[in-house]
């Protein structure tokens, strides 16, 4: 499988595929951020882009393709980064 060494990708119908069904200690929804207690983080209003493709999973107020005015995202290599170390109240 083409995308068996990736952590999670984004199917051509939308959906975000994860093979252990966690990116880190994260779930990842269409508005939620969980972690692995169970916790629910504040809905961040993320979005999904690219079809078919491993893609950047973000969240924030403006989309910035360089990522410069995002709160956070999480990159096609599975790793969520945040440019003020606090998603939400997390």
């Amino acid at each position: 499988m083409f995308f068996a060494k990736r952590n999670f990708f984004v199917t051509r119908g939308g959906y975000l595929y994860s093979k252990s069904g966690k990116i880190g200690n994260w779930n990842i929804t269409e508005d939620r951020l969980v972690n692995n207690d169970g916790n629910v983080g504040m809905s961040p209003g993320l979005k999904i882009e690219g079809i078919g493709n491993p893609v950047c999973f973000w969240g924030g107020t403006k989309i910035d393709n360089n990522y410069i005015n995002l709160n956070f995202y999480v990159t096609d290599n599975g790793f969520l980064y945040s440019k003020y170390a606090h998603i939400g109240n997390w």
